[in-house]
């Protein structure tokens, strides 16, 4: 009820005003004119008065700052300075976003203290009806500069509120007025503090005296032949102040007409769009990359997320990747640049340029340009470029290029299909190629989408856990228990072997978690068990920081070292000199934990490992075990590692020990240990 009996007392102050105007009372709205009702698209006033300005904003300011935040920032300057202007970013009803100015002014209503909001489209081109409005507040100002002093009734409540309006009015615009010749009659306060001069040097000159030099001479033609007309003329002026810097105004010039219809005076309107168009130029460059000068990633995603129908072509060079590893930062910047600006040359008119990683390029082609022309001109693009060789002050570059293209449809993930056409290209070792539905990369590529979802929620959801395999020595006593992976399908309700899902986990980098997981676990099982276990890990397991802390962790917290046995896959082909790799062996034998070489025999076995890594086991791979007892060359193979093991005093396992038949066989070779199904079958540990 108290919003209803003060909305009645602002009907004088907001009626005429062409500009959308708000009052405030503290944060809240609590009178607005039709003007604001329209560019807001309310309903209805009461719709208007549930609101608080950062109501009518997105949650943040171009600056960064919450809206909320800024507002009430510009609120308390205003009560406490009395007046505030700047650049704000409203949206309206319909999620529509409008760059304004808004202008706020203090003003006193009986022993009540308000604030009157003015709000300006710095950004919208203004309509016929626009024009007709702003020739009405010109000639509004005119009358209240003119006529409004004599006829104040300070008594009368409504016609200070008018008093408080005029204020606002002329506090939110730079205001002058000329002559029919152009000699400047008034100023305003603002235009004097824009400008820079002081009222008496500017009145009786033209405004030649702030004309900046870099305007064209047809601007000033073109408004002073619509102002002669009786026409309202609008633009943009750059002007110089009396310091010489620039400031960009804005302005809406309009005739004041006398009795007789003829022109009186002109005058003129503006408004400081200086800082919103140094924003917008920051704006702007936010969608350039500031290395290739091509637009950045972010904006390819904007204008694909558009309603824009374009083909897509995603450009890779490897290459860039191993420039950027093996120099200088800055020469891999002048590489990249390089490559843009060639690859920039050759692109149509209808092309546009992204940078789409620190190795790639994407171009937008209209679907208005057949599919198959696309490809012609990739192709001819690719021919080109790899015929020229990339220079820079002190290096030469001859770079390959690879191109993935995705045909426009409609409703289609177009940047995900290209991406796929050029894993597909990889994969088939195609420098271009084109995605089609059917393809089985495709195929291959929701897999890995579908087991990447499922083994990230297993990793969070206790998804995965592990199972244990035991090995027993020649006296078929226990050893220890080898720990296997193990993803629980929570559809099928069943384990699932890592063999079906590792290499998905791999390509999608979810590999890292799941084996810290499996580590983890097996520590805190063994912990209470005081038995040996093993784990395996990979060359990426130890290359990754994360898992070998993590291992060094809880050797440390467990205390279990003498019980651990790291097995190394020996198909990965580890690096002999990394230093890294050393070290971390270091400090595993510092634990008293062992080392093992798993798989040994799978492929090209590399000897060399066992005479310089610290080994005190290998594991012989299964494929030389499972036929065993039949296969005479695998006898040979198996008794010749037995044989040089144990001559370095490196203990043996046999894996795939299935039967008794390949058990007699192993242990008539010396093997040391045994692992199969014959013995054990793996199990669920926890």
């Amino acid at each position: 009820m108290n919003e209803v009996v003060l909305s009645s007392r602002f009907p004088e102050l907001l009626s005429d005003a062409i500009d959308p105007m708000l009052i405030l009372r503290g944060e809240d709205v609590i009178d607005c004119n039709q003007a604001a009702l329209d560019f807001f698209k309310f309903t209805c006033r009461r719709e208007c008065l549930t609101k608080r300005p950062w109501d009518l904003s997105p949650t943040y300011q171009p600056d960064g700052l919450l809206s909320l935040e800024k507002g009430w920032q510009k609120i308390m300057a205003c009560y406490q300075h009395g007046k505030q202007r700047f650049l704000w970013l409203h949206r309206d009803m319909q999620q529509l976003l409008h760059w304004v100015e808004v202008t706020i002014v203090k003003i006193s209503h009986g022993d009540s203290s308000y604030i009157h909001a003015t709000i300006r489209d710095v950004v919208k081109t203004q309509t016929d009806k626009d024009s007709q409005s702003t020739e009405e507040e010109g000639t509004q100002l005119y009358q209240i500069d003119n006529g409004y002093r004599e006829q104040l009734d300070l008594v009368n409540p409504y016609i200070q509120l008018l008093h408080e309006h005029k204020k606002v009015i002329d506090a939110s615009s730079i205001v002058s007025k000329t002559s029919p010749k152009g000699i400047i009659t008034y100023v305003n306060k603002n235009f004097c503090e824009t400008s820079g001069y002081h009222e008496r040097e500017l009145i009786g000159q033209s405004h030649n005296i702030i004309r900046h030099p870099d305007m064209d001479t047809a601007v000033f033609k073109d408004l002073w032949r619509t102002i002669a007309c009786g026409k309202i003329w609008q633009g943009v002026i750059k002007n110089r102040k009396k310091n010489g810097d620039t400031y960009l105004v804005k302005s809406t010039i309009a005739p004041i007409f006398n009795d007789s219809g003829r022109i009186a005076e002109y005058i003129a309107i503006r408004q400081d769009v200086t800082e919103f168009t140094k924003q917008k130029l920051v704006i702007e460059q936010q969608t350039i990359d500031p290395i290739t000068k091509a637009k950045n990633y972010s904006t390819l995603l904007s204008d694909m997320s558009s309603e824009l129908q374009c083909h897509i072509a995603i450009i890779d060079i490897p290459d860039l990747e191993v420039i950027q590893n093996a120099y200088d930062i800055k020469e891999y910047y002048r590489v990249f640049a390089r490559v843009a600006s060639q690859l920039a040359s050759l692109l149509p008119v209808e092309a546009t340029l992204y940078r789409h990683s620190g190795r790639s390029f994407a171009v937008l082609m209209p679907n208005t340009i057949p599919f198959n022309d696309f490809i012609r001109l990739c192709l001819e693009w690719q021919n080109e470029l790899e015929e020229r060789d990339i220079e820079t002050a002190n290096n030469l570059f001859s770079l390959t290029f690879y191109i993935g293209l995705a045909q426009w449809m409609p409703d289609a993930d177009l940047l995900s299909r290209a991406r796929m056409a050029l894993v597909g290209g990889d994969e088939l070792n195609q420098k271009l190629s084109v995605f089609t539905q059917g393809s089985n990369i495709h195929s291959r590529l929701l897999s890995t989408i579908d087991w990447t979802n499922r083994l990230k929620s297993a990793v969070t959801g206790n998804g995965i856990v592990i199972f244990g395999q035991k090995i027993v020595n020649q006296q078929h006593d226990y050893y220890s228990t080898e720990v296997l992976m193990r993803y629980f399908d929570p559809d099928k309700q069943h384990y699932v072997s890592p063999i079906e899902f590792l290499g998905y986990a791999k390509r999608s980098k979810v590999y890292p978690s799941l084996s810290r997981v499996v580590i983890e676990k097996a520590f805190e099982y063994f912990a209470s068990k005081q038995q040996r276990f093993s784990i395996n890990l990979s060359k990426a397991d130890i290359s990754d920081r994360f898992t070998a802390n993590l291992i060094l962790s809880l050797l440390d917290k467990y205390q279990l070292g003498k019980n651990v046995i790291i097995e190394l896959v020996e198909s990965e082909n580890y690096e002999l000199d990394d230093q890294k790799f050393a070290d971390f062996l270091v400090k595993l034998k510092a634990h008293q934990c062992q080392i093992a070489i798993d798989d040994f025999g799978s492929g090209y076995s590399n000897f060399e490992y066992l005479t310089r890594l610290p080994v005190d086991i290998i594991k012989i791979d299964g494929s030389l075990i499972k036929q065993i007892a039949t296969n005479q060359k695998h006898q040979v193979i198996v008794n010749t590692i037995v044989t040089f093991c144990h001559s370095l005093g490196i203990k043996v396992v046999a894996e795939y020990v299935a039967n008794e038949q390949v058990l007699d066989k192993v242990k008539e070779f010396g093997v040391d240990m045994y692992q199969g199904y014959h013995f054990h079958q793996p199990e669920r540990l926890h």
